[in-house]
């Protein structure tokens, strides 16, 4: 599998769990949408929230948002939403330009800067960073290192986000392509961000959620996904 060598050849980065378990990872990033009319990161949250009143409790969604600092400007209250909703939040940097273009120590503050700037709205433990663009270079992986709490691994994907292209930005076209990218243990990446990209991601998912759970798919956290609960037998 072409994802498997990636890995291989990017041990820094996660693309996918090792499981044999029909459980994906839902993540979503660029979060919260900018602007505060039209469709938004609410709608994402409603379109996850309705597919979970038509299924059992022990397969509702949840998923991992990945947040912009910058965003926080404009819906800061979104993130104890999310919380409240049992989804996960992310750290994705300061703002959607290439973090690789960053010197080490521009990296390394922006990276901080978005944890605190999280960390003033909820409280809440960070675990995941995913880079802009998913590119990333050595000095990258040092500075998350050194943040307390962090997965020491960058988090990528199990597949090429087409969602925000035009061409391909159809939310029909999205969900058939995502299921077709699901199997045990892959992430799967949709976007927030503007109300275009909130709206066809909300779109996308009632779509999508039904259709992965035809198939048997538990769809959760990145953390749930790579660290699952093991319970021992009474």
């Amino acid at each position: 599998m072409i994802i498997t060598r990636m890995a291989h050849h990017f041990p820094d980065a996660v693309f996918f769990a090792e499981t044999v378990h029909r459980q994906v990872a839902l993540t979503i990033d660029d979060a919260p949408t900018q602007t505060v009319d039209g469709a938004s990161t609410c709608d994402i949250l409603g379109a996850i929230a309705h597919h979970n009143q038509t299924v059992p409790d022990g397969d509702r969604v949840q998923a991992t948002f990945f947040v912009l600092g910058q965003h926080l400007e404009a819906q800061p209250h979104l993130l104890a939403e999310l919380l409240a909703q049992g989804h996960e939040i992310g750290n994705h940097g300061w703002s959607d330009l290439k973090d690789v273009r960053l010197s080490a120590p521009r990296f390394a503050q922006r990276l901080q800067q978005t944890h605190q700037r999280i960390l003033q709205h909820v409280s809440t433990p960070l675990r995941w960073y995913r880079p802009s663009y998913g590119v990333y270079r050595p000095s990258m992986v040092r500075a998350l290192w050194q943040m307390p709490g962090y997965h020491p691994q960058f988090v990528l994907a199990s597949m090429l986000p087409l969602d925000v292209r035009r061409m391909t930005q159809h939310p029909r076209f999205t969900a058939a392509y995502l299921a077709r990218c699901a199997f045990p243990g892959a992430i799967l990446l949709l976007h927030d961000g503007t109300s275009d990209r909130a709206r066809h991601t909300a779109q996308t998912l009632r779509l999508l959620l039904p259709a992965l759970h035809q198939q048997g798919y538990r769809i959760t956290t990145l953390s749930a996904l790579m660290f699952p609960v093991r319970h021992n037998p009474g």
